[in-house]
């Protein structure tokens, strides 16, 4: 399946985010993303001579005079600009327009560090790419975050990190069951408060997640 990458306006680490681009570029038996640049994602992507497929945003972060030097060396690319004053940010309005085109897998650069509030923010956009029909994840290079409503499993070789923590998300998560985890959990109704399902672990090759009803956040994270 075809797959967008959208570059946000938060942590933006070179030396996680270029060769990340470079491996999913080389891919022979996958489609090439779909590179969409929101804001200041479009100032990291020229900097490293990278050319998106999509630029959209307000540009109130962006380096002054950016926009119109992109829109005249590259003007076979789409741009996409807004009033600061808008309802959406930046990544939101981006990930709309990659479902648009039909990109039902979303993966968001440059979503975590700095404003909390953004990040928060960027949780609930895992939300709204999931009513859509579509499945977003958060990316750095010591995190991968998801949303789930309905069980998987996860292979421990290819976890990211070493760690693995749940969240219900907005709203309980019931009948909670986590196996092959180091500390199991069986039928546990998992609300908003406390910390009973952060940093678990995979010890079997395979963690299998459970649930009956509600929405469930995953973190996998290095311990840095």
């Amino acid at each position: 399946m075809a797959e967008a990458i959208i570059l946000c306006g938060g942590m933006l680490e070179e030396d996680f985010i270029l060769p990340y681009l470079a491996e999913r570029e080389k891919k022979k038996d996958e489609p090439v993303p779909f590179v969409i640049a929101a804001d200041r994602g479009l100032f990291f992507l020229t900097e490293h001579a990278f050319v998106p497929d999509l630029v959209v945003g307000d540009f109130d972060s962006a380096p002054r005079g950016l926009i119109d030097r992109f829109r005249e060396e590259h003007p076979e690319v789409e741009v996409r600009t807004y009033n600061p004053r808008k309802d959406l940010t930046d990544g939101e309005i981006a990930a709309m327009a990659a479902l648009e085109r039909g990109y039902k897998k979303i993966v968001l650069l440059g979503c975590t560090g700095g404003r909390v509030d953004h990040l928060l923010g960027n949780l609930q956009l895992l939300a709204r790419i999931q009513e859509e029909g579509g499945s977003g994840t958060i990316l750095d290079s010591g995190n991968r975050i998801t949303l789930h409503q309905r069980p998987f499993s996860i292979l421990r070789k290819e976890q990211w990190g070493n760690y693995v923590s749940f969240f219900a998300f907005g709203g309980p998560c019931e009948g909670l069951s986590l196996l092959g985890f180091r500390y199991p959990v069986r039928d546990l109704d998992l609300g908003s408060v406390g910390t009973l399902t952060v940093s678990n672990q995979i010890e079997a090759e395979e963690g299998r997640v459970s649930f009956r009803s509600g929405s469930l956040l995953m973190v996998e994270a290095a311990d840095s």
